[in-house]
């Protein structure tokens, strides 16, 4: 599977993962007890299943009902499971803050995020990332990795949306943008603010990409420029992708 053109990058990124986050070694961690009950309160979609957070040392404030984890804090909710140093509740499990290291996977739907910061809600079924956002998908044959300053993942639905010097690498091949939005049930993605996709030696710059990965296809509309590099081209069309 290649990246530019084709760009079947984004099914990947939402479809397949490297394996689950490792929990820091220390002394045994208290807990609290579950609070995902409460997210279907401030939330349209009921969410059954529990969450549950970890941390060595807990500071409660009874007033406003906060908790600050310090110290290899983990939460975790059904097949999702985010590690980082500290972790400060806005609302119970549904809305919390994670600082310092931060790792989130999803092992059933395979989706692996790092970054500085992240600002979970509805019991980690929405995360918004800052810092440097590293999201990771495939085995070591298909390996995919998107980059961004910031970057928003919908858990449930598989969708993650970049911005801000988005990099999409699979193998050789990559593509760079202002935004990305990948819809990984639609196995669709689309990239804006003039991305540029490189294929060595190949190389093509729009306004905007659509790119439809079970179809093969990809549609590149506004200003659109290419460099092409001719005793290459049997490989584009072989493809499919010289659209």
């Amino acid at each position: 599977m290649r990246l530019a053109l084709a760009l079947a990058v984004a099914g990947a990124i939402l479809a397949e993962s490297a394996g689950a986050a490792a929990v820091p070694a220390g002394r045994p961690r208290r807990s609290l007890p579950s609070l995902g009950t409460r997210i279907a309160a401030s939330s349209s979609t009921t969410v059954e299943v529990p969450v549950e957070i970890r941390g060595r040392e807990v500071e409660y404030t009874g007033r406003d009902g906060r908790a600050k984890f310090t110290g290899g804090v983990t939460v975790t909710r059904g097949s999702s499971t985010l590690v980082c140093d500290e972790l400060e509740t806005i609302q119970g499990a549904d809305e919390a803050i994670a600082r310092g290291h931060v790792h989130f996977v999803d092992g059933e739907r395979k989706l692996d995020l790092v970054c500085d910061e992240a600002l979970y809600t509805h019991g980690l079924s929405r995360l918004e990332a800052t810092g440097h956002c590293l999201l990771v998908a495939g085995d070591a044959a298909e390996r995919t990795e998107v980059t961004a300053r910031k970057m928003e993942v919908l858990v449930e639905t598989r969708e993650a949306l970049g911005h801000g010097d988005v990099r999409i690498v699979q193998g050789q091949d990559e593509a760079l943008c202002a935004d990305a939005h990948l819809f990984g049930a639609e196995n669709r993605v689309v990239l804006t603010g003039r991305p540029v996709l490189r294929r060595p030696p190949h190389e093509f710059e729009c306004d905007e990409m659509t790119a439809y990965f079970r179809e093969g296809r990809s549609v590149l509309t506004g200003s659109v420029k290419g460099r092409l590099v001719p005793e290459h081209l049997g490989e584009l069309r072989k493809e499919g992708t010289a659209k």
